[in-house]
């Protein structure tokens, strides 16, 4: 297997002077989930999601007047006192929210009965939306930009391909989309292969990394756009396809390829050795939890987004890495297609990560650690008021 990548930051320092081509990916590689407890791991991860945390933000008072102010429709507040929840919301579900609301309902309740009195008291806003570059501390599905530094990823759910798996179900979701049936790898289409919507989106692929945010004027200039532009003139090394189109645009969509019966559903991908995760919305991919679940590698477009899990992966250990232009993916899917041995391993990992890190009761420890250093923050910018 290639070696492993070395510990780059993201945004070099220099950043408005590079190219997208040449700018390394965002991870910090601080956090060795291979030879790391959780409990280990789990310290280090709050460390760096914490790091840039205002604590003169997070008084309760100031929480709550940015929660009037400007996010009721798209954030709860909690407060946690002895040990037990107290959820403020004042949208109603079922709305676009009451996936991952239920969700958020089920880590608090297992928060609850796994650490009762142990959970410190304290108070926190959650977004409920896609996430949004927020005034004030923040918790939520994903931080989408680096630049949100007051915005920390929480567990949330996520994507299944044919649906939703919220926390309660959480194990039981992942159970069903890896399956039962084991597929040998050697009848397997040694191809890379993707599934999912064509989303238009604002900015030309990489140029909010580079000098300013460009707007799109082609479908072929964004994320999913550039894959299929790579991808359509190797289909030896992939198979690449649209199963539909969503929203509107400015820009011709007309031209979009789309497949109607192209749909794989997730527990099948495995009749491939790969699977590539390239997000629609801010370049994330919500599907990359199940993915890791599955019997293949997952080549993964290096964005800048983050889920919670996210800093405890490493590439070419968990996943095989492609750069964020994808000016490697035709290389990527060369190595896929001519390393069985290599490809099959970074599967045993990724597979063995995401039961051990992921699971439920994972994410119910994560989220203590996560609420025991913030009350710790809080508390303390309490006592200097």
């Amino acid at each position: 297997a290639p070696p492993a990548a070395s510990a780059p930051t993201w945004p070099p320092s220099n950043s408005a002077d590079l190219d997208p081509d040449d700018a390394p990916p965002w991870q910090p590689y601080v956090i060795n989930a291979t030879t790391m407890s959780p409990s280990e791991g789990f310290e280090l991860l709050v460390d760096y999601l914490l790091k840039d945390v205002n604590p003169a933000a997070l008084r309760p008072d100031t929480l709550e007047k940015a929660y009037r102010s400007k996010m009721t429709g798209v954030a709860v507040m909690v407060a946690f006192k002895n040990g037990e929840a107290t959820v403020t919301r004042e949208f109603k579900p079922p709305t676009s929210h009451a996936a991952r609301f239920g969700s958020l309902v089920g880590l608090l309740e297992g928060l609850e009965q796994t650490y009762g009195s142990q959970v410190p008291d304290c108070t926190f806003l959650v977004i409920l939306n896609d996430g949004q570059k927020t005034p004030v501390p923040a918790f939520g599905a994903v931080r989408q930009r680096p630049d949100w530094k007051q915005f920390v990823p929480i567990p949330l759910g996520a994507d299944v391909g044919d649906g939703f798996a919220g926390f309660k179900e959480w194990d039981a979701k992942m159970g069903g989309v890896r399956g039962s049936e084991e597929r040998p790898w050697v009848d397997r289409d040694p191809r890379a292969v993707f599934r999912g919507k064509f989303e238009m989106q604002t900015f030309n692929l990489g140029s909010c990394n580079h000098r300013m945010c460009v707007h799109a004027m082609d479908w072929r200039q964004v994320n999913r756009g550039v894959l299929h532009e790579v991808t359509a003139t190797h289909p030896e090394l992939f198979d690449v396809q649209f199963t539909h189109v969503v929203g509107e645009s400015k820009a011709n969509l007309s031209s979009v390829p789309v497949n109607l019966s192209a749909h794989i559903p997730l527990r099948d991908l495995p009749r491939y050795r790969a699977a590539i995760a390239v997000g629609s919305t801010a370049d994330w991919t919500p599907t990359l939890a199940a993915l890791l679940h599955l019997d293949l590698a997952v080549i993964r477009h290096e964005a800048a987004a983050i889920e919670w899990f996210y800093p405890l992966l490493r590439p070419w250990e968990h996943y095989v890495p492609t750069h964020l232009m994808m000016t490697d993916l035709v290389e990527r899917g060369t190595w896929v297609a001519g390393k069985l041995s290599d490809v099959r391993d970074v599967a045993g990992r990724s597979n063995g990560f995401a039961k051990e890190w992921l699971a439920q009761a994972r994410q119910v420890e994560f989220m203590f650690v996560l609420l025991r250093n913030y009350a710790a923050l809080q508390k303390s910018a309490a006592a200097k008021r």
